[in-house]
């Protein structure tokens, strides 16, 4: 279903990562991919490897359920040495559905040695995702036009 879309897709909501990402999409660069959204995430590998799969190659946005991979992030970036991020990688979003729950410290200083900005939401559909890849955007035009 994906594969005829691979050359415009900007966007992926999958349930769980990386086990419904399927082998033959894994390995495939979709040049537009820009956000990767996924409800569940499947504890083994305790490491990211598949951020080195091709389909991660233009990914910028990692959007995930704050509950069910808050444990997973946690442990998987503790370990400076071992872990590979996706090379575009520069946001990573945590749906909180809890207004209560604003940020994580611990999370935001593990993502932070990685280079990436951790942001916490309530609720987050997709309108509100193309508007944040409309921010990061006009954020990297701004940034051209004042080195220029």
């Amino acid at each position: 279903m994906v594969m005829p879309l691979r050359h415009t897709l900007n966007a992926l909501l999958l349930e769980t990562i990386p086990d419904h990402i399927p082998t033959a999409l894994a390995g495939k660069v979709l040049p537009k991919l820009r956000v990767i959204r996924s409800i569940h995430i499947t504890a083994k590998p305790r490491r990211p490897i598949w951020f080195q799969w091709g389909i991660f190659r233009t990914v910028e946005v990692f959007i995930a359920n704050y509950p069910n991979a808050k444990g997973y992030w946690e442990s998987a970036l503790k370990d400076i040495n071992k872990l590979k991020k996706a090379p575009k990688l520069k946001h990573f979003i945590f749906i909180t559905h809890n207004s209560k729950i604003k940020s994580n410290p611990i999370l935001v200083e593990l993502f932070k040695a990685w280079g990436i900005v951790c942001h916490f939401r309530t609720e987050m559909n997709h309108i509100d995702v193309l508007n944040f890849i409309d921010r990061l955007d006009e954020v990297v035009v701004e940034s051209k036009t004042l080195e220029h």
